[in-house]
C-alpha cells in the first residue's frame, strides 16, 4: 500500500511540474505576441521570450 501511495505521489508532481512548464510557455507566446502588436522586432522577440517565430507567429 506504501508504494502504491508513493508511485501516486511522485505522479502527481511530475504532472504538476509538467503543467507549471506547459503555462509558463503558454505565457511567454502570449507575451510574444503583445510584442508583435506593439511592432517591436521579430528578432528582438525571438531573443527576449527564448522562442521561435514559428511559436508566435
Amino acid at each position: 500500500m506504501l508504494a502504491v501511495k508513493e508511485v501516486l505521489e511522485k505522479d502527481l508532481k511530475n504532472r504538476m511540474a509538467v503543467s507549471f512548464v506547459r503555462g509558463e510557455k503558454r505565457g511567454k507566446i502570449q507575451d510574444a505576441k503583445n510584442m508583435l502588436k506593439k511592432n517591436i522586432d521579430i528578432d528582438l522577440i525571438e531573443e527576449i521570450t527564448g522562442l521561435k517565430r514559428e511559436e508566435f507567429i
